[in-house]
């Protein structure tokens, strides 16, 4: 997404599971993943979204769900977790092949005067076990946008 100066803006509702590494590129995990992110970029690479532009010191790999605000947050963390659990094996052999490598379901809501989305999203039993079984963060960030 992205605003009218061209610069990437998050969505209102957003969840993603991304990959970080120092070691593999975003083509590495993309072969032992078998799946095409819709997010990525190379150590040294200059992500999007940023304030400061800088170059990044991890490489990123991501699957991302977006919604507006009348997309209820639960409905777009279910969808990005659905598209990541049939990845479960293969996130495990990441970590085989870079130890250090960094799993993180990452979820930001932005909360606006008419939010109609809701406020706040649950995970089911199995996918709090999917996330722990690959040894992933829930990172959840929520902001206030007026």
């Amino acid at each position: 997404m992205s605003g009218s100066d061209g610069v990437w803006e998050r969505p209102p509702r957003y969840a993603g599971l991304v990959i970080f590494s120092r070691r593999l590129t975003p083509a590495q995990i993309t072969a032992v993943l078998g799946v095409q992110p819709d997010y990525c970029h190379a150590t040294g690479d200059i992500p999007r979204g940023l304030r400061h532009p800088r170059p990044a010191r991890d490489a990123v790999w991501a699957i991302e769900e977006v919604g507006d605000a009348g997309r209820p947050l639960s409905a777009v963390v279910e969808a990005a977790v659905r598209r990541a659990v049939p990845l479960r094996s293969s996130l495990r052999e990441l970590a085989v092949q870079d130890p250090d490598v960094g799993i993180t379901l990452d979820v930001v809501h932005t909360i606006g005067p008419d939010d109609e989305g809701g406020l706040g999203f649950g995970l089911l039993p199995d996918q709090v076990a999917f996330l722990a079984d690959v040894g992933a963060l829930l990172d959840v960030d929520q902001y206030r946008g007026w």
